[in-house]
C-alpha cells in the first residue's frame, strides 16, 4: 500500500524515499542501510523527520526499527551541508564520540573548509580522492587557513570507516596529525 508514499518527480509518480528504505532495509547490512540513510539526506530526496514518520506509519515492517534508530540518533545532523558519504559519515561518528558538533562546508578566509571549529579555531578536512585531486590546491587552501591563525587536520576518507578513532583524535587534540 503506497498511500501517502507516492510524490511527483518531473511529473511522474514515484514512491518516496523515506518508503524506498523502508522497502530496502531488510535486504541491507546497517552498514549500507546507513550509508543509504545518509545518502538520501545529503541529496536532500527526505528528511530524518519525514523517515521517523514514514517509519511510524509502517512500523512493524523488517528494517524499520532499524531506521527509526537512525532517524532518532541523527537527526540533527546536517547531512544536505556535506559534499560525501564519508564527511556525512564523519558527523555520525563525532556526535557518537560526545565531540561539540562543527560547521560544516563554511568558508574562512574566502576558503570552503570541511568541518570547522571556529571557537578552537580548527578545520578537518576529510580528503577523498574524487575531491582533492591537486595536492597544489589542498596546500594553498591550508597555509590561507593557518596564517589566520587556524590549525589544520587532513584525514583520508578511508580512515573516517575504517579508523574513526584518528578522525575524533583529529577533532578534539589540536596537537595530533595523522601520518598514516
Amino acid at each position: 500500500m503506497l498511500d501517502g508514499n507516492m510524490t511527483c518527480h518531473m511529473g511522474i509518480p514515484i514512491t518516496t524515499a523515506a518508503r524506498v528504505l523502508i522497502d530496502l532495509a531488510p535486504g541491507l547490512t546497517d552498514q549500507r542501510l546507513g550509508r543509504a540513510f545518509r545518502e538520501s539526506i545529503r541529496l536532500r530526496t527526505t528528511t530524518a523527520h519525514q523517515i521517523a514518520q514514514t517509519v511510524h506509519v509502517h512500523r512493524g515492517q523488517p528494517g524499520t526499527p532499524r531506521l527509526l534508530a537512525l532517524a532518532t540518533r541523527y537527526s540533527g545532523l546536517p547531512y544536505n551541508r556535506t559534499r560525501s558519504n564519508a564527511e556525512a559519515r564523519a558527523l555520525e561518528v563525532l556526535h557518537d564520540a560526545g565531540v561539540p558538533p562543527p560547521l560544516v562546508n563554511v568558508r574562512i578566509a574566502r576558503e570552503e573548509a570541511d568541518l570547522v571549529w571556529p571557537d578552537r579555531k580548527l578545520i578537518v578536512e576529510i580528503d577523498g580522492p574524487q575531491f582533492h585531486l591537486f595536492r597544489a590546491e589542498d596546500e594553498r587552501k591550508q597555509a590561507i587557513w593557518e596564517a589566520v591563525g587556524y590549525t589544520v587536520r587532513r584525514i583520508p576518507s578511508d580512515r573516517v570507516y575504517d579508523a574513526p578513532g584518528e578522525l575524533i583524535a583529529a577533532a578534539t587534540s589540536a596537537s595530533l596529525a595523522w601520518t598514516g
